[in-house]
């Protein structure tokens, strides 16, 4: 874990959003991904802004085959629902090595 550049203060429901999206991250790399190595990283980015990235060594995530909603599944749409509520953009991918979660705040 290397986090730098996140905001010094958070209200309340910002930080339980932030949070409850790392939760939801970590276990899903662990539970679907069967990840051993889990990386937590952040940023600055611009005067306000931040990124932080959650990556790991599990499966590849690929969002044509994931569980989802239709499936009873909730926590990928419940991280986005959270991410706009932070005002904050967030995707998903598999970068050729790892699953990487990228959480990006402009300000």
């Amino acid at each position: 874990t290397k986090l730098e550049g996140l905001p010094e203060r958070m209200d309340a429901s910002a930080m339980r959003d932030l949070s409850l999206i790392l939760r939801e991250a970590v276990g899903n790399a662990i539970k679907h991904g069967e990840a051993r190595k889990i990386a937590i990283a952040s940023e600055k980015k611009g005067i306000e802004g931040w990124i932080l990235r959650v990556s790991n060594d599990g499966k590849p995530y690929d969002s044509a085959t994931a569980l989802g909603v239709d499936q009873g599944h909730f926590g990928v749409e419940g991280m986005k629902a959270r991410a706009r509520r932070l005002g904050a953009k967030i995707s998903l991918c598999y970068d050729g090595r790892r699953t990487v979660l990228t959480l990006e705040k402009e300000k």
